[in-house]
């Protein structure tokens, strides 16, 4: 059959290292087996199923200007379910550059053109600086450098 085996020599010390392991697990057992081990609990926002009547509800608000976050916060979703519930039901979503209506777009370019950053304007106007850049752009307004405040001299 062949040459048999002997396990001596460097193996035949590890033994009592790994009694001492198997005698730590045992005693680790038998403390925790009362006990529930922690679980990881995964953080999830169930899904809000809305009534046909709430789907109208959130159609008819989307169409007289309200945004998907809004309307994500009002009927307790996120803002891309808002999205899929409009889209089932065939309704056009407005681009993110049409974010500012055409007055908060006059204001932005009068208040950018008086100095201010697209990033205090998207503030003034509740929106980020990109939003504000696209409306600016739409209206034909070029843009400044921007400027590193942090390497500016006091």
């Amino acid at each position: 059959m062949g040459t048999p085996v002997h396990l001596r020599g460097s193996l035949s010390s590890s033994l009592p290292l790994f009694r001492q392991l198997a005698e730590a697990r045992a005693q680790l057992e038998t403390s925790t087996s009362g006990r529930q081990r922690p679980s990881k609990a995964k953080i999830t926002q169930p899904n809000r199923k809305l009534t046909p009547a709430e789907v109208d509800q959130l159609v008819t608000a989307y169409l007289g200007g309200a945004d998907l976050k809004a309307l994500g916060e009002q009927f307790g979703m996120h803002r891309q379910t808002v999205r899929a519930h409009l889209r089932r039901r065939d309704i056009e979503l407005r681009s993110d550059s049409a974010a500012l209506s055409e007055v908060q777009i006059d204001v932005a370019v009068r208040l950018y053109a008086e100095g201010l950053s697209t990033a205090k304007i998207g503030q003034r106007l509740g929106t980020n600086a990109s939003t504000v850049q696209r409306g600016l752009k739409g209206r034909g307004v070029r843009l400044r450098a921007k400027t590193d405040h942090r390497t500016r001299p006091s």
